[in-house]
This record gives structure tokens, sequence and C-alpha cells, in this order.
């Protein structure tokens, strides 16, 4: 392509504006469509013009096709993103309870911007973000790019963290407690997203919720490296696909290789929850064994009582004993308190 003058660039960037937010297959611009739009931005054109601007815009490589259904007329093929990945990305925004409405709103838009405007609006109908039950936390977008730097440059950050508690016969939140933590991962896990760290006064891995986070501060202290804090160990310093396998609900808890014994029907539950590449085999003709290393904790124990007439847990024992020990206390809660029903 030629060198071009400042009115030729314009006229460049506002044809391919044109044909991205105007165009899609169903839709082709004929030549005289793109000449009163382009009028409409103060750019005067001739028909041969346009051809010799789009034959540029092709020759640099953008994907313009020339159809004669459902009218003459030419049309941005290929995207940055297609529609169903549009559409995937819009859901995930609408769904996750940690992005404000806010923000999700001006989120969604700046998505929907990459389609035609007749695909926005067909996706825009799938939309729902009234009923969402979002956080307030407006600092969500700074808190979690100082986060990712301080990864990136292997800083420790301060922070304020809020815990919910009930005031006036309300919800609201606690005046928060500050934290000076090495942080490893940013993670999104049952609709939640998830700051995995070490707090400086233990030797553990511990999760923050990041819509609680707020006053993220990176400081000049280098963070302590994960293996010098945790027994988790990973082929790389931090694993994260390996460590969401075993972080059982995203709570923390000692590394544990465990043997459960299941019934056939929970085989989707099972591969959904642990992944499809772990130890299985047939135990009996109703069941099934599987073994996998987990962090054990309170998560992994409620989801073992509440399947426990299908799961039983072979072993460790220590896992088994706490199961029971759960069973009982729901027991004695329902059977042998005092609590009168109203």
């Amino acid at each position: 392509m030629q060198y071009a003058t400042s009115n030729q660039k314009l006229k460049l960037i506002s044809m391919i504006d044109l044909l991205k937010k105007y165009s899609d297959e169903e839709h082709p611009l004929s030549a005289p469509e793109l000449i009163k739009l382009l009028k409409a931005r103060g750019i005067n054109c001739e028909r041969k013009y346009i051809y010799s601007v789009i034959e540029s815009l092709i020759d640099y490589g953008f994907d313009i096709n020339r159809t004669y259904k459902p009218k003459q007329g030419f049309y941005l093929g290929q995207r940055e993103f297609e529609l169903a990945e549009i559409k995937i990305l819009i859901d995930a925004v609408a769904s996750a309870p940690f992005i404000t409405l806010k923000k999700s709103k001006e989120l969604v838009k700046k998505l929907q911007s990459q389609l035609s405007i007749y695909q926005s609006c067909a996706v825009d109908r799938g939309i729902s973000l009234g009923n969402k039950t979002k956080v307030a936390n407006e600092e969500i977008y700074y808190t979690i790019n100082n986060i990712n730097e301080a990864i990136c440059s292997n800083r420790k950050i301060k922070f304020t963290y809020y815990h919910t508690i009930i005031k006036d016969n309300r919800i609201v939140s606690d005046e928060g407690k500050e934290f000076l933590v090495s942080p490893y991962a940013l993670i999104w896990s049952n609709d939640r997203y998830y700051l995995v760290c070490n707090y400086s006064k233990y030797n553990n891995i511990s999760h923050y919720r990041v819509d609680r986070i707020k006053k993220v501060v990176i400081t000049d202290e280098i963070s302590r490296s994960c293996s010098e804090v945790s027994p988790y160990k990973s082929n790389e310093d931090f694993d994260i696909a390996d460590y969401m396998k075993k972080a059982f609900g995203m709570f923390g808890g000692e590394e544990e290789s465990v043997e459960l014994i299941c019934d056939n029907s929970l085989l989707e539950v099972i591969a959904d929850r642990f992944g499809s590449d772990i130890k299985i085999q047939k135990y009996s003709s109703q069941q099934f064994k599987v073994c996998f290393s987990i962090f054990m904790n309170k998560t992994l124990i409620s989801w073992l009582v509440d399947n426990a007439d299908k799961v039983y847990v072979k072993s460790p024992a220590k896992l088994r004993g706490l199961v029971k020990d759960k069973i009982l206390n729901i027991y004695n809660a329902y059977f042998k308190n005092n609590i009168s029903d109203l």
C-alpha cells in the first residue's frame, strides 16, 4: 500500500470502522451505502475510490468479502473474535459476581463493540445483568492490575482485607485488616476470583477473595518462593492448573493421597470435580475406585458428607474419621439439641 496522506488515512480508518460496525455476512454494505455513511462523517468520495480503498485494505490483510446475496456489497468476514467467542465471554462477565454491575456493563459494551450492530443486537437479547448478585468493590480492576504486576515483578503486596458482618440487622463489611503477602497466582474458581499467596506470618499458602481486597500497594520486598512456604510441589514454582485440581473449593489444607469407592452414577461428577486424568478402576459391578492427591479441607469433607450415600472414603483413615465426625455433628444438631421448631 502506497504512502497515504492524512485525509487518505482517515478514509481508510473510517472505511474499516464502518465495515466492522455495520456489515456482516447477512448485511453487506453497497458502495452507495458506504459513500453515504462516509459523507455523514464529513468524508466525500466517489464510487471508484470505495473500490480502491477496499482493495488496499484487503492487501493489508483485512478479510473483506464481496457478495451478491442477499444483496450486492461488501462485508467484514473474519474478525478478532467470532460471535460464539464473544457470547461466551459476555456470559462469563455477566455471571461473575466479583465484577461490579457498573464494570460488567462497561465490559459487555466493549465486547459487543467487536461485533456488527446486528450481531450485537442479537447477543444483547440474551444478556441478563440485573438479576445477578454483584459485589460493590469498584476497585476490582485496580486490584487485579496491581496484583498481576506484583506477581510478574516478584514483589510482595500490602492490602486491606474485608469480611462480612451483621450490623443493625444489615449485612455490611467490617473495618478490614491489613496483610502483607507474597502473591503467586490469581485463580477463578466456583464463580469467585482468588489471590493465592503466602501471608508473611505463616509458612503456608492462603487464599483471599479478590472482591474483598482493597488498597493494594506493591512493596519493594521480594516475594517468598512458593516452595519455601508450602509442601505443595509441582514441575514449576507454581503450577496453576495442577494447584486448582488439588485445592478443593479454594480452601487450603494438607495434601493427601485419597482413595474413594464411588457409585457408578457419580462417574461424571468425579470427572468434573477432579479431572479425567485421575487413577480409576472398576471396584464392583456397581462401584469404581478412584485415587488422587488433594488438599484435605472442610469443603472436601462437606462434599463427601453430601455424597455419603454414594461415596466411601477408603483412605486415609484420618479423612474417613473427619467425615464420620461431621455426620455425627449433623445428627446431634437435628436429633439431640434442645432447639424447638418455630
